[in-house]
């Protein structure tokens, strides 16, 4: 049997997430699809929410470099009762002057593999973090300092999630060309 080519299997650590995110601005928040990678963080609004609808697309869609984070985490913001469904988290991509927050919805096992791979990713050392670029884009000027907690923002009012394979993603989500680590092995949560 000819043996496995490791250049075919992505390794957990170099494996992006994916999540339907809502992304927390001072006037409320978009829906999009979040995706934490080793070496970006993109966050593509969705075409159906209200935000993006009033005034396009090119202010809520962030494509941000990992070498600009300073750090990444999720925090669950409420006491979970069951731990055999996805619960409420919100992932801080913590930026040079301001952090963004995106409502996102992770099983456990998931919230532990994040909060340790994405971290290694994004974390910085004093001296590297002096290296970080600050970000215009008007999403990051309009972002919200600080998560709004309101248990009713964590119903499922994302009508749109992306799809387990590319074959089948809508074509909302294939906004701009993905690039070749998102094409194949991408994991994508659905919740």
């Amino acid at each position: 049997a000819p043996a496995s080519s490791t250049a075919d299997v992505q390794p957990p650590e170099s494996t992006p997430f994916v999540y339907a995110a809502g992304l927390c601005l001072n006037d409320g928040s978009v829906d999009g699809r979040l995706t934490v990678a080793p070496d970006m963080v993109l966050f593509a609004p969705s075409l159906n929410d209200p935000h993006v609808q009033a005034r396009g697309i090119l202010q809520y869609q962030l494509v941000i470099e990992m070498r600009d984070v300073v750090n990444v985490c999720a925090v669950r913001p409420f006491v979970q009762s069951k731990t055999d469904e996805p619960y409420a988290t919100f992932v801080q991509v913590q930026l040079l002057d301001r952090p963004l927050f995106f409502r996102v919805k992770m099983m456990d096992d998931d919230f532990q593999a994040f909060i340790t791979t994405a971290h290694k990713w994004g974390f910085k050392t004093l001296q590297e973090v002096g290296y970080c670029r600050k970000l215009d884009f008007p999403a990051v000027k309009n972002a919200s300092r600080s998560p709004d907690t309101s248990p009713e923002l964590w119903t499922d009012n994302v009508d749109e999630k992306p799809a387990a394979s590319s074959s089948q993603n809508s074509a909302e989500w294939e906004l701009v060309e993905r690039p070749a680590f998102l094409k194949n092995g991408a994991r994508v949560i659905i919740h």
